[in-house]
């Protein structure tokens, strides 16, 4: 389990915890069960079955997993891999946070950045000239066409 990334902010503990097990036991493409869920927490972690399957509903309200009844049991997968997850809510939050003041938004981003990485400030500096460069790229294409 990666510390620190956007999950922090949408996700309690145990829904991080149960996430990052479904994530790792449905990578072969298999469903899980909450049983399942269950037998792969850590031993100083003993919610009750009911605990896990209720856990389990609210990611699905949330819409991280979909579920499926399979006889009696009811099986889940998640609707993206973790990496599409992350990316999806980092750029929720950016938009929400786009949506108050771009400038405050990207002012706070890069003094953040500043202060925990200044390597980041680099990198985003790189990231910013290439996305530059393709929206060049891409309007040069466009005028060619016309």
């Amino acid at each position: 389990m990666s510390a620190g990334d956007a999950l922090d902010g949408v996700l309690g503990p145990l829904e991080r915890q149960v996430m990052e097990i479904v994530w790792r036991r449905t990578a072969s493409g298999g469903p899980v069960t909450a049983g399942e869920v269950l037998a792969a927490l850590p031993d100083d972690r003993s919610p009750a079955h009911t605990t896990i399957n209720t856990i389990l509903e609210r990611l699905v309200a949330k819409g991280l997993l979909s579920r499926e009844k399979g006889g009696k049991l009811v099986h889940y997968r998640p609707m993206r891999s973790r990496a599409e997850t992350v990316r999806s809510v980092s750029a929720d939050l950016l938009r929400g946070l786009f949506g108050l003041s771009r400038s405050t938004a990207i002012a706070t981003f890069v003094d953040l950045l500043s202060t925990a990485e200044p390597d980041a400030l680099d990198e985003l500096q790189r990231r910013i000239e290439r996305k530059k460069a393709e929206r060049q790229d891409d309007d040069t294409e466009a005028e060619t066409r016309r």
